[in-house]
């Protein structure tokens, strides 16, 4: 096992700056101690607390854009930028950066909010004509010379609209994609868990966006006291997932029923041992989010287990960064071709979020099923780039490894060695959060980022149903920005009033 300290930094640079996170805030929900056993959790009541985002430096900074933006000497311009004082410091502004910007009624309209012109309609050789700083409300008003839209087009520029043009950091608050995430293994996990009351969850949008929080934030989170009389509420997962968003729809239909069938052609559908996965992998868009409703759970066995592949990731870039860099760029196939359907996809084990604004890229998601792993094609021509998806399954022209080539044979072998690394960490018990899912109980996690299993059964012993239905990540992640704004925005309200629908 690798020593805690690498980890320990890995983690914390993956926090937003100091302030972010306090040992207090992470407790705030544990209201009892840690069980004595993994399939015991206790299923208590949720305290919501404070969101897992970064300090809201955005209102800290002053509503001005500086008191030397009241000079008009400070502002400067060239025939390609436009330079200004912004909040303590002087920034450059690419000329057709900012005409590609600009909010105004021609350029953008006020009711699709959808932009009216192409980038490159803009000329290169645009600047301004004049360009001052409204005493009134701040703004930097534009007048451009030689502009396609007119020889006088004027833009005006908000305060918040040059930040979030001048700072990635900003931008990102502002779009609400700056939600830290929080690497878990079992400990945290049972003391950390939430089980959210159903009937709250329904009715209360504030409740709902806490939830949605725990996802961007463990990627985990269960409801409780869903009502699952048969049949009656066979299908209640519909309504659960739909207060999200619709319903992913794939070749299993919009929902899914997870027994025990014989010649099943998904061993999903039978007793048998389950290990962690992810599911869909062989689409092109797999499902974001997943939800799996307990029915019946009556069996000897069949206990879930969930790890979070962002955590054993993040280990294996702390202890082996070489390692880490091979599963970010060697092509691994997913396929299924069974029942009258063929779906195949390659895409590399890790990939970081290129928009990040780190220097040190965060993980966007992960790529890990074994039971639907293709064969390696060995003998693909190997090349020097980085892997990138595709649905032919040839990896995009990255090295796969065979060929006679000795250097693709060696990285090969690497990739072999860093998917076991990664393995192990995922594999390793104490990494892993286990229970009985109760009847009654619904667990939703991020297909992208937790493993989910499942030990085996005796199909003989009583009765298993869950019920299973998906979203798209980018339906999760646009429901959580507009709670978040309501919510969490400065004047956007807060209190526990919502409606009990979409």
């Amino acid at each position: 096992m690798a020593s805690k300290a690498p980890l320990l930094a890995a983690t914390r640079a993956l926090r937003r700056p100091p302030a972010t996170l306090s040992p207090s805030s992470l407790r705030l929900r544990r209201q009892t101690p840690p069980p004595p056993a993994l399939t015991a959790p206790p299923r208590r009541n949720f305290t919501s607390s404070t969101a897992h985002r970064s300090p809201d430096n955005a209102s800290a900074i002053d509503s001005t854009l500086d008191s030397v933006l009241t000079t008009q000497k400070s502002l400067t311009s060239s025939h390609k930028r436009l330079t200004i004082p912004l909040a303590g410091r002087y920034v450059s502004l690419d000329n057709v950066h900012l005409r590609d910007s600009c909010p105004c009624p021609l350029c953008i309209d006020p009711s699709t909010r959808q932009k009216l012109f192409q980038t490159h309609d803009i000329p290169l050789t645009i600047s301004p004509r004049r360009h001052n700083i409204s005493p009134t409300d701040n703004a930097l008003t534009v007048i451009w010379s030689s502009d396609f839209g007119g020889y006088n087009h004027e833009s005006t520029y908000t305060l918040a609209h040059l930040k979030a043009l001048t700072s990635p950091r900003y931008a990102s608050r502002e779009a609400f994609d700056d939600w830290n995430y929080v690497l878990w293994d079992k400990a945290l996990m049972q003391k950390d868990v939430q089980f959210i009351p159903y009937e709250a969850y329904m009715a209360d949008d504030s409740i709902l966006l806490f939830a949605l929080e725990q996802l961007a934030t463990y990627g985990l989170v269960f409801l409780k006291d869903v009502p699952s009389q048969l049949p009656l509420h066979s299908n209640i997962i519909s309504t659960i997932a739909q207060r999200i968003g619709t319903l992913k729809t794939t070749f299993y239909g919009e929902t899914w029923d997870v027994k025990s069938l014989p010649n099943s052609k998904n061993i999903a559908y039978t007793p048998l041992n389950l290990g962690l996965h992810m599911d869909l992998l062989y689409y092109e868009s797999p499902p974001g989010l997943q939800f799996l409703h307990c029915l019946q759970n009556t069996v000897k066995g069949g206990s879930s287990y969930f790890s979070d592949a962002f955590r054993a990731a993040e280990m294996l870039r702390a202890s082996s960064p070489n390692n880490f860099s091979v599963l970010t760029r060697f092509p691994v196939t997913f396929h299924y071709e069974n029942d009258g359907q063929h779906y195949r996809y390659t895409r590399p084990t890790l990939v970081l979020n290129n928009a990040d604004y780190h220097a040190r890229k965060r993980l966007d998601h992960v790529n890990y099923s074994p039971p639907f792993q293709a064969p390696f094609d060995l003998q693909a021509p190997s090349g020097g780039g980085a892997a990138s998806a595709g649905g032919g399954g040839g990896g995009g022209g990255a090295p796969h490894g065979g060929g006679g080539d000795a250097a693709s044979s060696a990285l090969w072998r690497q990739f072999v060695h860093a998917l076991g690394m990664f393995g192990r960490h995922v594999d390793a018990p104490e990494n892993q959060f286990e229970l009985r899912l109760a009847e009654g109980e619904v667990a939703i996690f991020q297909n992208r980022r937790v493993l989910h299993a499942r030990r085996e059964f005796d199909p003989a012993s009583g009765e298993r149903w869950l019920k299973g239905t998906y979203v798209d990540g980018d339906t999760f992640r646009s429901r959580l920005r507009t709670l978040a704004r309501r919510f969490r925005a400065p004047g956007g309200g807060g209190g526990s009033g919502g409606s009990g629908g979409n």
